[in-house]
């Protein structure tokens, strides 16, 4: 998933949204954009797969990213609902979304074939988006932030 720091939405004061379902973190990228959105008083969610960010995180980053984005507050889950969780997207001020395979990684960047789409200014798609985000985010499991 593409870092939301330039997405509108994740820029604005107190007041605006951001949604955001991930199957795996860059820690120094994508956690660090979640933050320094949260500590602007955007609301930021996050759904994270549990078997890619916590079981199988072999390195640890993946966890400590989650846990430190957990830690400061922001509202995240993780789920083993489906075999992979492989959601992609922010909704950002319920009129902007950004979806695609890419995420902020060396691999992404690098390696992959990958793909980013934005749509500014598109409440339409934004609540198709939103409603699948709110979908998701309900009924799993709350992840605690430990340090």
């Amino acid at each position: 998933m593409a870092v939301a720091r330039d997405l509108p939405g994740t820029s604005r004061p107190a007041g605006t949204t951001a949604s955001d379902v991930a199957v795996a973190f860059s820690p120094n990228g994508q956690a660090d954009a979640l933050l320094k959105a949260h500590k602007r008083d955007v609301r930021v969610r996050l759904v994270a797969d549990r078997r890619n960010n916590l079981v199988d995180d072999g390195s640890g980053k993946a966890r400590a990213a989650l846990q430190a984005v957990a830690h400061a507050g922001v509202d995240v889950r993780t789920s083993d609902a489906y075999a992979i969780g492989h959601d992609q997207a922010i909704v950002a001020d319920r009129r902007h979304v950004q979806t695609g395979s890419f995420h902020d990684s060396a691999a992404a960047q690098s390696r992959k074939a990958e793909n980013l789409l934005v749509l500014l200014g598109r409440p339409d798609a934004a609540k198709q988006y939103l409603w699948h985000v709110v979908r998701n985010h309900q009924g799993v499991q709350a992840l605690v932030g430990r340090y």
